[in-house]
């Protein structure tokens, strides 16, 4: 399938710009045109924007909350500080994320693995969620479209053997550990990555300035300690080297998966604004004291 004039007419994403096309409408757009592996492909992409909201929902303490998935099939809304992070465009309503954080009976979803419902923590299903979805975005036959796939999973890897580096230093700072037992979890790292397990712990990046230079150009920028200043500039990069693909690959999947790419990571960097995160951070308040409203009504019993 040629993608020229689909890709061709798709307005680039800039940092600092709004959004040329809101996710649902940039799907709509490419669903039109794509068909077989392609679009079987394109479809589990968008589970992406599935996997946040359910880390959105996961991390708001909503699962805590609610005593089961049903107030959201009552019509009770999502929390609001959920609300403000939900993302549309995915495969999943905000029930069946919410059921498949819990295990429910009826759980639809190609990520549910029946030899993990034992475990109770869904933090771990999100987990392996992530890793099953790189392993399918990588089944499809497209040789440039794995590499796509990999530089993306490169690129996490990297950063989370960043994050845990960081996080295993302040461990060891505040509470004098030794580098045994560090972390409560072990790394965990994405298949089809470029590089091995140690590599991304350790940060060696040596071979990635010669052999993968456009990663290079990402991950130069970990060390900036200013969190708006080095997301922005991760981004651009980032946005760089999806704009190279889409240039080179303009009639193949390759380029295609460049351009969804590049807008969901645009779409995901947006909700890292600071006058969004000012409104969320609002939203989270107004609902802890509403809680603590109806607590400080509630009469205590006796016992």
């Amino acid at each position: 399938m040629r993608y020229y004039g689909l890709i061709a007419g798709l307005p680039t994403p800039r940092v600092g710009q709004p959004l040329p096309l809101a996710i649902p409408e940039l799907r709509a757009q490419v669903e039109q045109y794509v068909e077989g592996a392609d679009r079987d492909w394109v479809h589990t992409f968008f589970y992406r924007i599935d996997w946040h909201n359910a880390a959105s929902m996961l991390a708001s303490g909503t699962l805590q909350e609610r005593p089961s998935a049903s107030s959201l099939a009552q019509g009770v809304g999502l929390e609001a500080s959920v609300e403000a992070l939900w993302l549309k465009g995915g495969n999943l309503d905000a029930q069946e994320v919410e059921r498949w954080l819990r295990l429910g009976p009826d759980t639809d979803s190609p990520f549910h693995n029946p030899d993990r419902t034992e475990n109770a923590d869904p933090g771990e299903r999100l987990n392996d969620w992530w890793q099953r979805y790189h392993e399918l975005l990588l089944q499809h036959p497209d040789r440039n479209l794995k590499r796509l796939v990999a530089y993306d999973a490169t690129l996490r890897n990297f950063q989370g053997g960043h994050l845990y580096r960081s996080l295993s230093s302040q461990r060891k700072s505040t509470e004098g550990t030794s580098d045994a037992g560090v972390s409560e979890r072990p790394f965990r790292y994405l298949p089809g990555g470029w590089f091995d397990r140690f590599a991304y712990l350790q940060g060696q990046v040596g071979d990635v300035r010669a052999e993968h230079p456009y990663t290079a150009g990402v991950l130069a920028h970990f060390d900036n300690t200013d969190p708006v200043e080095r997301q922005t500039a991760m981004q651009e990069a980032r946005l760089a080297f999806y704009e190279h693909v889409a240039f080179f690959e303009p009639f193949a999947i390759g380029g295609l998966a460049a351009r969804l790419y590049a807008y969901t990571d645009r779409q995901l960097l947006d909700l890292q604004d600071a006058a969004l995160g000012a409104k969320r951070l609002d939203a989270a308040l107004d609902a802890w004291l509403a809680r603590y409203d109806e607590a400080a009504a509630t009469p205590v019993r006796p016992r």
